[in-house]
């Protein structure tokens, strides 16, 4: 059994291997998955869940934070104080030791009124009041006996040889920048995390439930399936919901990305997270609060961060390597620079330097929230990525197939024209009618839409949906067979030709031939736009559709396409994926559909993108990237938001290594004060946490100002 949690006052510091460590003793935890920039906790039982109370015992006792492990809800936010209770703290311990510093070092450091261990006893004060809980941190780590030399290490180890060479106020000084630079990085990341939850969480507060007559306002999380409620001009609709009453525009960016009006009227579907621009509605509620279509776009996305990018985990893995080499090649300055000079206090006031600049904090955080932040900017445009790894995936990939109908046309079929022979008009649509009212495909829905027969009463006679086929049904005790092409071949029934543009379904009885029906689907509006936009981005789009060629090729002769297959199955399309994946195994492949026949090429594919997948769990679960509307021009979209966020990971490195190498060979040549490799490193991890949070800012899609009726 698994559970999901959330983590309160996190510290920066912490790793997320402590809570590993902390768990693997407990026999009822099987394995424990933390993230930290989402402040998550996933934990696998090998049976039943622990207590909370319990959780936190363990957490407490093996890892001595003020973690706090709460549920999960979705009727909670994910937001953080900016400035909490550990930061108040913190602000108070940095303002007391700065005013001892400055009184050791202004005042008491006049040795003709005081002697220099007066001084030296006060700066001695004041550096343990900040320091005490990074040496305790660093004696935790390794009674757990993991690797020690971290930024903590680091940082002390500069602290105390600044005293060890009576450079005692400089000494505490390091100390005390390394816990305001903290303080800057919690606000930073605070500030990032909670502008990301804004950009997703729209969630409703309240609800307006008619009964009776009278309108009740209750919290939003109280309402249940099949309740009355009002939605007023301005206000967010709170769950999902079928229109019984007036009609108006909405606001669908929260879900869609797209700010434009959409018209609305009764019989339409709504999702919570739309907002009533104009009109009024009453809607029946046919989805509870925690399972509404806002509730799991901010389920996916907080989630989202538990799989890593490859290079979040290169630098997890770099900062573990990095840390003991800028250690061994500060020993090594001071070995060498004394041992060639003599002048031993100055070289190793050098390699204190070497050691203070040389921490990775810059590396280790920006990276992780520029992919945190990458995530948050594709919500915003209509598009949920699962997962860091995956904006990686979307960044590399080069061929991309896609289904057509549902995915590049509208996937609402209308009915053109119907030919009948040998039987009445009316027992031919009839036939057809009760037949196709027990399929759920697309084109069985405007079958029965468009023939709109009053037929209320089911026949008996059993039925099966062959996928890619059609129906086989037995009715009024005869084998009757409506579908495509290839279900009449294999079932050898001779057919005239027809000539038609669109799809043709046949019935036919008994074995013998009875008419058809011509159906047709119109292209999405952005459709061409979407594969100009694969064109533009380098990526190879294959159409796979199981429609005729002649249908296939008139789609791809409109749209520019230029590699498309047509006349497949289900498991042909399948193939097609994996022959490609097997000729060509470092390559990344993905493929986009929009249905549940499109989930086994979803699951397989390097990266799967589901089209509206909010109206099939079974797409959405075997996804990687979801797109909250039908428009395929998202995924052009969330290419670039991948670029953009690899571009920032990339540029926060080189930055990162620059200014510190710049610093490092600097500080061989006494040109830096111990305080300003302080000030370096951590101000450049506060500049580059804002440039990476800037990314939510980045215009991706320019929208056109249209309405959409």
């Amino acid at each position: 059994m698994q559970e999901t949690y959330i983590l309160k006052n996190v510290p920066l510091d912490v790793d997320s291997s402590s809570f590993n460590i902390a768990f693997k003793k407990c026999k009822s935890i099987k394995k424990c998955n933390v993230d930290l920039d989402s402040s998550r906790l996933v934990v696998d039982y090998v049976d039943e869940p622990l207590s909370l109370h319990k959780l936190n015992k363990i957490l407490k006792k093996e890892v001595e934070k003020n973690i706090i492990i709460e549920y999960l809800s979705n009727k909670q936010s994910n937001k953080e104080k900016i400035i909490g209770g550990e930061e108040i703290f913190l602000i108070i311990r940095v303002l007391t030791a700065t005013i001892l510093l400055v009184i050791a070092w202004s005042y008491l450091s006049n040795l003709t009124l005081f002697p220099w261990y007066v001084s030296f006893i006060v700066s001695l004060i004041a550096w343990l009041i900040v320091s005490y809980d990074t040496i305790f941190e660093l004696i935790m780590t390794i009674v757990h006996k993991e690797n020690p030399i971290d930024e903590n290490l680091l940082m002390l180890l500069a602290s105390v040889g600044a005293f060890a060479i009576q450079e005692y106020h400089e000494g505490c000084l390091v100390m005390i920048l390394k816990q305001i630079g903290e303080l800057f990085e919690h606000v930073s990341l605070h500030r990032s995390k909670n502008a990301i939850v804004d950009a997703t969480d729209l969630r409703a507060k309240t609800a307006n439930i008619l009964k009776d007559g009278a309108l009740t306002t209750v919290r939003a999380e109280d309402v249940k399936i099949g309740d009355i409620i009002v939605v007023k001009v301005g206000e967010v609709f709170p769950c999902d919901g079928e229109i019984i009453d007036g009609e108006g525009r909405v606001n669908t960016s929260s879900l869609t990305g797209e700010s434009y009006p959409r018209s609305v009227k009764i019989g339409d579907e709504t999702l919570s997270g739309y907002v009533l621009e104009s009109g009024s509605i009453t809607l029946r509620v046919n989805k509870a609060y925690e399972d509404s279509a806002i509730s799991k776009v901010i389920e996916l996305v907080t989630k989202s961060n538990e799989n890593k990018s490859k290079t979040e985990t290169f630098i997890s893995k770099f900062a573990k390597i990095y840390t003991p080499v800028v250690t061994l090649l500060a020993l090594l300055v001071l070995l060498i620079g004394g041992g060639v000079t003599g002048n031993w206090v100055d070289w190793t006031y050098n390699a204190l330097n070497f050691l203070v600049i040389g921490c990775p904090c810059s590396i280790v955080i920006s990276i992780p929230l520029a992919y945190f932040t990458g995530i948050g900017l594709a919500s915003k445009n209509g598009v949920v990525v699962k997962g860091g790894n995956y904006l990686d995936a979307l960044n590399a990939m080069q061929t991309l197939y896609y289904d057509k109908t549902g995915t590049i046309t509208q996937g609402k079929f209308s009915l053109v024209r119907y030919e009948f022979v040998n039987m009445e008009e009316k027992e031919f649509l009839e036939t057809i009618y009760r037949i196709e009212r027990r399929s759920n495909h697309p084109i069985a829905k405007a079958i029965i839409d468009d023939l709109n027969l009053n037929i209320k009463s089911d026949f008996k006679g059993k039925s099966d949906e062959l996928a890619g086929y059609g129906m086989v049904a037995n009715y009024k005790g005869k084998e009757t067979l409506i579908g495509s092409k290839k279900l009449m071949e294999k079932y050898h029934i001779s057919l005239p030709v027809v000539e038609s543009k669109g799809t043709i379904i046949y019935l036919a009885i008994e074995g013998q031939y009875r008419g058809y029906l011509v159906l047709d689907d119109k292209l999405k509006m952005d459709a061409k736009e979407f594969v100009e936009g694969l064109y533009d981005n380098y990526v190879r789009g294959v159409m796979l559709t199981g429609d005729l060629d002649k249908s296939a090729s008139r789609v791809a002769n409109e749209l520019g396409i230029k590699y498309y297959h047509s006349e497949l199955l289900p498991e042909e399309k399948l193939k097609y994926l994996e022959d490609d994946i097997k000729e060509n195994p470092k390559k990344v492949i993905g493929f986009m559909g929009d249905g549940v026949n499109d989930a086994p090429c979803i699951a397989r594919a390097n990266v799967g993108i589901a089209m509206g997948g909010l109206g099939s769990d079974v797409t959405v679960e075997n996804a990687d990237v979801v797109i909250m509307d039908d428009k395929p021009t998202r995924v052009n979209d969330a290419i670039k938001v991948a670029r953009a966020t690899r571009l920032r990971a990339i540029v926060d490195i080189l930055v990162s290594l620059i200014v510190k190498v710049t610093i490092m060979i600097l500080s061989l040549f006494g040109l830096v004060p111990m305080w300003v490799a302080v000030l370096c490193d951590t101000g450049l991890s506060v500049i580059l946490i804002v440039y990476s949070v800037l990314l939510i800012k980045k215009k991706i899609h320019k929208k056109k100002q249209i309405f959409v009726e």
